[in-house]
């Protein structure tokens, strides 16, 4: 990890320029890890530790981010073959579950490994794996085209965009990739999936973060469009739930829910500002630019 690169604003940008969209951009998701900038995950850790140890850990793929991935594709790129993301490779079963080898057993390992160096960048799954999740975002997909206030979300907006400015307060660059930006750009949305019911979301957003992410967005859209005033009231997140056939068995649903962006009337938000150092005070982005320096000063690699 290069930190001095975060605080030089001659880094060339990748991606291209979405015409008429003010500053944001189409950027692959392998380019937006890539690029040397504070994001909402780095300010999610609480401390200068827990942000090193963000970004020179290795990537763990999970059930829940495979999933996760799977549904934004449908969802916000139904254009994108699953093959861009994903590769198949052959797994020694574990007769006992039925299920492959985990990454992390001496029968699984060797596979695992190998499967990943022939298809780098990309999150390796079995076929019946594949398949598996492919049902169940088929249902999570219908779940969301039966929501209404979901399909008006996601109507005349543009998806999966990229967010990446030099901030001048804090003099290094920020970035944000945002899931639905409106043609008319007064708010985002966010998609999210979740194994609790649609009702149990704000349990989600405490456990998650999710009010830091909107603070987050919320502000470096407005640095973005500061030339047009722009002032978001609102973060929608659609939640889709997924089926439980439990002891309290339901279906796959949707919910829209709208954040107010005012930290008086929610203290998540409220709480989220706080951490983010606004409209001012000391921010986690100084904590981890303090220590970014400290570090390189300090002659570590």
């Amino acid at each position: 990890m290069n930190f001095p690169d975060y605080t030089n604003p001659d880094l060339p940008l990748p991606g291209e320029p979405i015409p008429g969209r003010f500053g944001y951009r189409r950027v692959c998701a392998d380019d937006y890890h890539a690029f040397p900038a504070v994001n909402n995950s780095l300010l999610k850790c609480r401390t200068a530790a827990e942000m090193y140890a963000q970004l020179t850990s290795e990537h763990q793929d999970t059930d829940a981010l495979t999933m996760g991935t799977l549904v934004h594709m449908v969802t916000l790129e139904p254009e994108t073959s699953w093959t861009e993301r994903f590769a198949l490779a052959e797994i020694p079963i574990n007769p006992t579950t039925g299920r492959p080898y985990g990454k992390d057993t001496k029968k699984g390992k060797t596979a695992w490994e190998e499967a990943q160096s022939m298809h780098p960048g990309k999150i390796i799954v079995t076929e019946e794996t594949l398949k598996d999740y492919l049902a169940e975002c088929r249902q999570l997909q219908n779940a969301l085209q039966c929501n209404p206030d979901a399909m008006s979300e996601l109507a005349d907006a543009d998806c999966e965009v990229t967010g990446i400015m030099w901030h001048p307060r804090w003099q290094c660059w920020v970035k944000w990739r945002v899931d639905v930006l409106p043609k008319h750009c007064r708010y985002m949305a966010d998609v999210k999936t979740s194994s609790r019911h649609a009702a149990d979301f704000p349990k989600d957003a405490w456990q998650y973060g999710y009010h830091l992410q909107a603070a987050w967005y919320s502000h470096c859209h407005e640095m973005l469009l500061s030339r047009l005033n722009v002032k978001v009231a609102k973060f929608p997140f659609i939640v889709i739930s997924k089926e439980d056939d439990g002891k309290y068995p339901r279906p796959p649903m949707c919910r829209v829910y709208d954040l107010p962006m005012d930290g008086s009337l929610n203290r998540g938000v409220a709480h989220a500002q706080t951490v983010l150092g606004l409209p001012e005070g000391l921010s986690r982005v100084d904590v981890f630019l303090n220590c970014a320096r400290e570090y390189v000063d300090a002659g570590c690699p």
